[in-house]
């Protein structure tokens, strides 16, 4: 469905939205058990929780709204989560660091984009009860990727020796 208005582009945000938590919910595990940092590993796990959080409020919107997620699967989040599983097979271990923390922090731009398109398009729809819901993700995310730049500064150096 093609969006005609800026609602439907709202809906099909909280729709990518959804999809990108469930499957960073399902990938998180995989990225921690690859991990060498304890603490990445502690970062990947907290992320976890989190996304799982973001699931919970974002329900809630659907059902604030009385609708359902939809089935759309974002094309993008999927390619950076396959680019995961690959950083997951590196050999190296300060290197699969490295590389997973980058994924990483790529998905998070990816959703701190999206969850401030969505924020600002449910103020401009009048919803402040769905903007406030998003912001708050949107912090999160923000906090996580501030998270993930401090540990790759040390990750990074171990790296390059």
């Amino acid at each position: 469905m093609n969006p005609h208005s800026l609602k439907d582009l709202y809906d099909r945000q909280l729709d990518d939205l959804y999809d990108a938590e469930q499957r960073s919910v399902k990938a998180l595990p995989a990225m921690e058990r690859s991990a060498g940092s304890a603490e990445l590993i502690a970062a990947f796990r907290g992320q976890q929780a989190r996304a799982r959080e973001h699931l919970l409020r974002l329900a809630s919107l659907f059902r604030s709204a009385g609708r359902v997620p939809g089935r759309r699967a974002s094309r993008g989040i999927k390619s950076l989560l396959r680019d995961c599983q690959d950083g997951c097979k590196l050999d190296e271990p300060a290197v699969r660091d490295v590389r997973l923390i980058a994924l990483a922090q790529h998905l998070h731009h990816d959703e701190i984009a999206s969850y401030g398109c969505a924020r600002s398009w449910a103020k401009l729809l009048g919803n402040d009860f769905a903007a406030d819901v998003l912001q708050r993700n949107l912090n999160d995310e923000k906090q996580i990727d501030t998270e993930l730049s401090r540990i790759a500064g040390r990750v990074n150096r171990s790296a390059a020796r």
